[in-house]
């Protein structure tokens, strides 16, 4: 099975859960690539569709973290953020790539378990896929000193995906 799992949005990630019987399991991730263009002089970051395009390429599913309203969000920032919802479901039907879309209180729940009010789950992700999986490298660069709380999440949505759509419980 290769699985994708997606925290939209700019600062997000993209993970790859490859499970073959011999192998086991293997989860690669990504920042969620982006590019710059110039609008009104001004620099914007968009998704590179073609990057995008090219990690999910043969994948059996996206799990899709669902787009949602959040607060302080200004309507120029939610709209980018829909439109790049928009750029990942329409590469997913142009690839012919199932979707799992999934709340994040849904994931969240089931990978993280219940947590006290006020836990940051941003945190709370890196440290559990690193407990799941060890191995796993959440650097954004070369150069980064602060692990990428999107990758992590992206790993966890992954695994979510994989485990309720295939019954997979290697965890």
């Amino acid at each position: 099975m290769f699985i994708i799992g997606i925290d939209p949005g700019n600062k997000g990630g993209v993970a790859q859960l490859i499970t073959t019987p011999s192998v086991g399991y293997t989860i690669d991730v990504y920042p969620i690539p982006t590019m710059k263009e110039i609008i009104n002089k001004k620099n914007r970051i968009k998704i590179d569709t073609l990057t995008l395009t090219e990690l999910v390429r043969g994948a059996d599913l996206i799990s899709l973290e669902k787009s949602s309203p959040m607060p302080g969000e200004g309507s120029i920032g939610m709209f980018n953020y829909g439109k790049g919802y928009g750029i990942i479901l329409g590469i997913a039907a142009a690839l012919s790539i199932d979707v799992l879309e999934v709340h994040p209180a849904t994931w969240k729940k089931h990978m993280l378990g219940k947590r006290p009010k006020g836990t940051d789950t941003k945190n709370h992700a890196i440290t559990k896929i690193k407990e799941l999986y060890p191995k796993i490298k959440l650097l954004a660069t070369k150069r980064s000193k602060k692990e990428h709380d999107g990758m992590a999440e992206a790993a966890l949505i992954a695994i979510y995906g994989a485990q309720i759509r295939y019954n997979f419980e290697e965890w």
